[in-house]
């Protein structure tokens, strides 16, 4: 499992400059709000011992995918090793 995470003021930002606010997960929203509280809720669960092994790659910045991906990718390979 991969947890992809960028802090709220990140996403927050991304979600802004969607044209036309398209999004159905406003910032300043209660959804929003709901939304963060899940995925922390959901990663603690995902991150128990008794779930499978997970990662969490940080994505706040475009060199961020890069690092993302290759942590993604040497994990996977590690599994075959």
């Amino acid at each position: 499992m991969v947890l992809v995470e960028a802090d709220t003021d990140t996403i927050a930002d991304r979600l802004r400059s969607r044209e036309a606010g398209d999004t159905r997960f406003a910032p300043d929203s209660p959804v929003f709000d709901r939304g963060v509280d899940g995925y922390e809720t959901l990663k603690e669960r995902i991150q128990s011992e008794d779930t499978p092994r997970s990662i969490v790659v940080e994505n706040k910045t475009h060199a961020d995918l890069d690092a993302g991906a290759n942590r993604v990718a040497e994990t996977v390979e590690s599994l075959y090793d």
